[in-house]
């Protein structure tokens, strides 16, 4: 039976920055995948392995009570240079037009709000493992980034781990 995936990220737009001028941090994901005729379920926020072939979606939820946001932008940049999709050039950039928004819940990150939806992309067969960053930005200019993994199976790759979250190593402090 043909299964989908979707990477959600929730923030929340009644989040101020300290500086306006930088992206805001606090943005949680979640991976979540359902079966045809299924119901979502969540895996929360290890690294993701995927079957080749299947759909792939990028969901965004803004959680804020009362005036949730819809999505304006969405980038995902993938670390290694390339997509684990077919024919999706890295990065993905998505505008207003070609994104999705509605109120509904997210089964990844267990939250309910105002949700944007990109996709659905063919996971590519080739296995690897995918570091991204994730940004949204709202109709309000704020933007909001994190970091998580996809990992496509095959080819010896080993399976999701119950490792959390990863930063990208320009991302980290030296030591």
């Amino acid at each position: 039976m043909a299964q989908s995936y979707s990477l959600d990220v929730a923030f929340s737009s009644a989040t101020q920055a300290l500086q306006s001028e930088r992206p805001i941090f606090s943005m949680g994901f979640g991976f979540s995948e359902v079966k045809v005729g299924g119901t979502w379920k969540g895996d929360g926020q290890a690294a993701k392995s995927v079957k080749p072939g299947s759909p792939f979606y990028f969901t965004a939820f803004d959680t804020a009570c009362c005036n949730g946001q819809r999505v304006e932008w969405m980038e995902i940049h993938f670390h290694s240079g390339s997509t684990p999709f077919v024919g999706v050039e890295n990065p993905i950039i998505a505008g207003s037009n070609q994104i999705a928004s509605q109120h509904g819940h997210s089964a990844g990150c267990n939250v309910i709000g105002v949700y944007s939806l990109i996709g659905p992309f063919t996971v590519a067969k080739a296995p690897g493992e995918f570091r991204c960053t994730v940004k949204v930005q709202t109709k309000n200019g704020v933007t909001y980034s994190v970091d998580p993994e996809i990992i496509v199976e095959g080819g010896g790759v080993p399976q999701a781990s119950s490792k959390q979250q990863k930063r990208s190593p320009s991302k980290r402090k030296a030591a």
